[in-house]
């Protein structure tokens, strides 16, 4: 079993931040641990190579499979994802900014789904799945999904603009970097600001940034168990602990302690036997 990020390219690392490869077999007649999903500052391609997840919501209880290859914008709610006995998948996570270049479509109107991308790329992507579908191995799927994202990237759609350079800078440091001064160096005024982001990452810069902060704060804990969480709130510049509880809430429909034990049950924690947000 495998679950582990692979940097790009060089000649990529502009347009692509890493790529997710996760490969999962189960014993027969046992429980499949499921995904606990919590919304990640990150927008991409997954391709569902061997067991199509089927994706719930846990405050209705909605169910949906997602399609062989899924474009997905930036989710901003919880999601619990039941695997196959075995699951397979490489996914693809842009740069702030780079999926709208490739797409140029505006990245809310994907929501929150995981959308059929073969609606959108056409039956090149559903070539790559099929190549990947053969690969021997997982550096030979990287190889396959590097060399269609460099024939796309030559025909983006869109440049890139201050305002993708300044979702990057939020996604480094959203604790430190104000709105204002966002726009600033965006060359745009706060509503110019708001409606540019919105289109390319899919949400707005302020619920952006709390996002952000959200994921870096449990990422923080989890490197640093010893920490209590009121000081990780005000290590990743919350107000108060109870600020950074409400986020949590929010984004995982559950308290920050509470979440730490759910996420510890995910597939990729058993493997490794430690949390990784």
């Amino acid at each position: 079993m495998i679950f582990s990020s692979i940097a790009p390219s060089p000649c990529l690392r502009d347009f692509v931040r890493d790529y997710l490869i996760a490969h999962f077999r189960f014993a027969s007649g046992k429980p499949i641990p499921h995904k606990r999903y919590a919304p990640k500052p990150e927008q991409g391609i997954t391709f569902f190579i061997r067991g199509h997840p089927r994706i719930v919501d846990p405050h209705t209880g909605e169910a949906r499979v997602a399609p062989p290859v899924a474009i997905f914008g930036q989710q901003v709610s919880r999601c619990d994802v039941h695997l196959a006995p075995e699951f397979l998948m490489f996914r693809v996570h842009f740069q702030p900014g780079a999926l709208f270049r490739l797409l140029g479509i505006p990245l809310g109107q994907f929501g929150e789904d995981y959308f059929d991308a073969e609606l959108v790329l056409g039956h090149a992507v559903r070539d790559v799945s099929e190549r990947l579908a053969t690969a021997q191995s997982y550096t030979e799927m990287a190889a396959v999904v590097e060399s269609y994202l460099v024939r796309c990237m030559t025909r983006a759609a869109q440049k890139v603009l201050p305002v993708d350079r300044a979702a990057r800078r939020l996604t480094a440091d959203p604790a430190h970097i104000s709105l204002d001064s966002l726009a600033r160096q965006a060359c745009l005024s706060p509503r110019q600001l708001n409606r540019k982001f919105t289109e390319r990452i899919g949400v707005g810069p302020k619920l952006y940034s709390r996002l952000v902060r959200f994921h870096r704060a449990y990422l923080y804990k989890v490197a640093n168990p010893a920490i209590s969480w009121p000081t990780v709130a005000i290590e990743l510049g919350y107000t108060d602990y109870q600020h950074m509880v409400r986020d949590f809430r929010e984004f995982t429909n559950a308290t920050p302690n509470a979440w730490l034990q759910e996420d510890r049950g995910s597939p990729e924690n058993a493997l490794s036997h430690t949390a990784t947000g």
